[in-house]
This record gives C-alpha cells, structure tokens and sequence, in this order.
C-alpha cells in the first residue's frame, strides 16, 4: 500500500481436496489352488488337507480392503479305512458299577468306564458314563406315641377338666395309614357340687 492506502487482507494461495479416481485401486485375491495331499493315507477319518490363495492386487488411494483367508483346511479321507498291519479295534464299554445307596433326594447312580478306545477306524463309544434313577417309595404307615396319663383335674368341685395327649412320631408316605385326627383328649372330672351337703341320718330308735 502507498500513500495510507489499506493493506491487503487475505491469503496469497488456496488449495481443494480433488479424489484422483485413477490411483484408487480395491484389492484384489487370486482363485484357491489345488488342494494339497491328505495328511493320512490309511486308517479312516482324521486326515486332513490344506490349499491357498494370495493377494495379487493390495488395496491404494483408499480402495476396498481384502476380506477373507489365505489358508484353508478340510479334512480328508483317502486310502484304506484301517492301515496295512493294523486291525480295525471298537471303542468297549465295561460293566455297569451296583447302585449307590439312595441320597437325601431319593436318587440312586451307578457308573461305568470305558475299557477299550477304538483304535484304526473302529466304531466309537457312544452311551452315558453314568445313570441316576429314583428308588421305589416305600409304604409307611402314621406312627403317634402312647397316650400319656390324665392330667390333673383343674377343678376341686363344681365341674372341671382333664386332658391328655399323645404326639406324632413320623407322618404316612406313599399311601400308608393316616394320622388320627384326635391327639388331644379331654373328659370331666369333680363335678359334684361346691355347696353340696351329704345327707345324714339318726340311728335307729328301738322297737
């Protein structure tokens, strides 16, 4: 500026964001190859084989990532189903142990172990290693005490009271005979008169 003139204001150079479309490349995988050969040539199931891919294109100016494996694996059965000098073996359960005495819930177990793994292409175990089943219930009847002796009356005279009881010793299960309902009794006792006077007669007068 010259002569008090006004500066200048403002920038000298700008720049804009601008998408170079021909640099933005997505990545690209190749085809799967030829599957490998199978880990086992004998003996059944449990072989396994392996093929492959590669990036033959890698992702620029902001393209689209590769998604997916490189490497892949499947299992494979090939050649005879048990190896030569080898027999075909099946998996072989053991006898069932005896049942366990019933617990606080009523349940009895028993168990059984495996004495022989398959082996070369045998037939595997298959089955529980253990069983729980419930026992039976047992019939058992009402069981209540004896009656105890009267209780004392609560009353001289006039009428009064005097109980006895008995108590439950174990309660019926599975249908056996109910309890009796009455486990405490009462009956009477002194019921003559408070205010009463005996009768008296004189001896006899002569003829």
């Amino acid at each position: 500026p010259e002569n008090d003139g006004l500066a200048c204001v403002g920038a000298l150079e700008e720049t804009i964001a601008c998408e170079c479309s021909h640099l933005k490349v997505d990545c690209a995988l190749s085809s799967w190859g030829q599957w490998g050969p199978c880990s086992r040539t004998c003996g059944g199931a449990g072989g396994w084989k392996e093929r492959s891919r590669s990036i033959v294109e890698p992702a620029a100016g902001g393209g689209v990532q590769c998604k997916g494996g490189l490497n892949e694996i499947d299992s494979c059965l090939e050649g005879p189903e048990v190896c030569p000098g080898y027999e075909k073996v099946n998996c072989k359960f053991g006898p069932w142990g005896t049942w366990s005495d019933p617990d606080g819930h009523n349940q009895m177990k028993r168990m059984r172990k495996i004495v022989q793994m398959s082996l070369h292409g045998g037939i595997p175990c298959t089955g529980p290693l253990e069983e729980i089943q419930s026992t039976p219930p047992v019939k058992t009847d009402c069981v209540v005490s004896a009656w105890t002796e009267w209780d004392t009356c609560d009353r001289s005279c006039g009428g009064g009271q005097s109980y006895r009881h008995r108590q439950v010793h174990s309660f019926p299960q599975a249908g056996g005979e109910p309890c009796p309902k009455d486990l405490k009794v009462t009956r009477s006792c002194n019921s003559q008169s408070c205010d009463g006077e005996d009768c008296l007669v004189s001896e006899w007068t002569e003829w």
